[in-house]
């Protein structure tokens, strides 16, 4: 399988299950048949719905890393089809290297590497950069879910 897309002339919104301010990933920089880099300056956002009492904790950088590892599955498609049963559901061993999400100034990148992956489910390593500098890393297993959504 070959992941080959113009990657400026794909939606995110049409490749994720979510919809409005919970998209967030601006942007899809890399993509190949194994690993994942995207952009994003949501965590800026005083309006971001993952924000209590105006904070971003540092928890939410595994949201991040997920919609990325979402788009990822979505992109293994071709064509490009969002996962429509995909769940997050094991995180481990995360390191959160900032106390709030929104004080990063820098846009995040999103790295996610997938580790392994079967017919089900698919295992990747993500990090989390602002300017170069350690947000949050971890692991993660998504079930990919077996019907896509038409």
């Amino acid at each position: 399988m070959s992941v080959v897309h113009d990657l400026a002339s794909l939606a995110i919104a049409d490749l994720l299950p979510h919809t409005g301010a919970m998209i967030l990933i601006d942007e899809i920089v890399a993509c190949d048949d194994t690993s994942i880099v995207c952009a994003t300056s949501r965590h800026r956002d005083p309006a971001n719905p993952l924000r209590d009492d105006g904070r971003l904790s540092p928890l939410a950088a595994v949201e991040f890393a997920a919609q990325a590892m979402a788009l990822h599955g979505a992109l293994r498609c071709s064509p490009p089809k969002p996962l429509v049963d995909g769940r997050l559901v094991t995180v481990r061993d995360v390191e959160l290297a900032i106390a709030d999400l929104h004080a990063a100034a820098a846009p995040l990148r999103i790295e996610c590497v997938m580790e392994a992956a079967s017919a089900d489910a698919s295992g990747y390593a993500f990090t989390i950069s602002a300017a170069g500098v350690l947000v949050a890393r971890g692991r993660a297993t998504v079930s990919t879910g077996r019907e896509r959504r038409r």
